[in-house]
């Protein structure tokens, strides 16, 4: 049962009587036979604002109506929170940006951001929810929460993971990736015989160390993230970037964590399709000239973890694909360019090997399933770069009721 707190204004005049520091207290045993401690005053047990006084004007008790319809709310948040919108039925080839909550290929409620333990997260109240087949892409800065108050049918692919190829663009990434609980990683070290990678994101699992790079291994490779007890509603954790030769060239990024999405119905949650919220692949040092002429020799960004897949419903019949897996470390280079990991997705995302006379070590392998996310291999030569360490797995929760 939900109750709207009595809020009373403590500059307003004439919230509580004026009290002398006679009657100050701190528990209830301060207080003489047939007063308690209120609000750090003994006053008599039946005073307006004692314990035992009855609901105020401005404290309106629950809907009971809302009540009724749904008793058992979901755990992460309220049916009745606002007023719930049509149905809506997914197109085959559709996207939402939580940012914005604009809908592309379907009609559909944009909902609210609402804080939901402490994250802020774009929530669609809706009346049903159906997704017959075909890709809907989440982005944006926010995780995406579904409360339907029927059933929700997930019978096509929920892509919220992020990718490599758009490492530097946030508007691409998972929905509310790389969340304000994560950690910062330390990058790669630079180093003038090549930077050493950079470690995997950690969030359900942890992240793999990245390699070693420099001259007999010199530059050494920078640990991976740790794992972060399960959020209610959160998106996975970056990998850090990989080391340079020479510092100030903006390549070799940490691949970012997946996104994070949670589907609640008060009825069934039922569908044969795929939620895939894996984290992106690290990418691979380039062989760039910068101002003074030198190559990079850079270590391999780490992979990204996987993100947060949740689902709850009195009954949940879903037979199909729940992936959060960690993307691949990036590739270290000397004489050419190292490749980007592997981002997560349904088969393990491996480390990257390296392009074409390379001459760096491969990545690390990230997290898959209940396999933990692999080191980087260290650079074996004179001079070059180490690979990014592989990203951890994210979080999955299932609540049948």
């Amino acid at each position: 049962m939900r109750f709207t707190p009595a809020i009373c204004a403590l500059l307003l005049a004439g919230c509580f009587p004026t009290r002398s520091t006679e009657l100050a207290c701190v528990v209830t045993q301060d207080c003489e036979d047939g007063n308690a401690c209120t609000q750090g005053y003994c006053l008599p047990i039946d005073d307006p604002s004692g314990p035992d006084a009855a609901p105020q004007p401005d404290a309106p008790p629950a809907d009971p109506a809302c009540e009724d319809e749904w008793p058992d709310e979901p755990s992460i948040f309220s049916g009745c929170a606002f007023a719930k919108a049509p149905a809506i039925t997914v197109g085959p080839t559709s996207s939402f940006d939580t940012t914005n909550g604009t809908w592309t290929g379907t009609t559909g409620d944009s909902g609210r951001i609402e804080t939901v333990f402490g994250q802020q997260v774009r929530v669609l109240i809706v009346e049903g929810f159906t997704f017959p087949s075909g890709t809907l892409r989440v982005t944006g800065q926010y995780p995406l929460l579904v409360v339907s108050w029927g059933d929700i049918v997930l019978n096509g692919t929920v892509d919220a993971s992020s990718n490599a190829a758009d490492v530097l663009d946030p508007t691409k990434r998972g929905a509310g990736a790389n969340s304000s609980l994560c950690p910062v990683l330390t990058p790669g070290i630079t180093n003038n015989n090549g930077g050493s990678g950079g470690g995997g994101g950690g969030f359900g699992g942890a992240g793999s160390r990245g390699g070693n790079g420099g001259n007999e291994n010199t530059a050494v490779g920078q640990p991976g993230g740790g794992i972060i007890a399960a959020p209610m509603l959160a998106g996975g954790c970056a990998g850090a970037n990989g080391g340079l030769r020479v510092a100030g060239n903006d390549e070799n990024q940490g691949g970012a964590g997946g996104g994070a999405v949670y589907f609640a119905s008060k009825t069934a949650i039922t569908g044969a399709g795929t939620i895939d919220v894996g984290g992106a692949g690290g990418q691979g040092a380039r062989n760039d000239d910068d101002q003074n002429g030198n190559d990079d020799r850079g270590g391999g960004g780490g992979g990204g973890s996987g993100g947060f897949i949740g689902l709850e419903a009195p009954t949940i019949s879903f037979s199909g694909v729940l992936a959060a897996n960690g993307g691949g470390g990036g590739a270290g280079c000397d004489e050419g360019n190292g490749n980007n990991g592997a981002d997560g997705g349904l088969t393990p995302a491996l480390g990257a090997a390296n392009g074409q006379n390379a001459g760096g070590s491969n990545g690390g392998n990230g997290g898959f399933n209940t396999t933990g996310a692999t080191d980087a291999q260290n650079f074996g030569g004179d001079n070059g770069g180490g690979g990014g360490g592989g990203g951890g797995v994210g979080h999955i929760v299932r609540k049948p009721g």
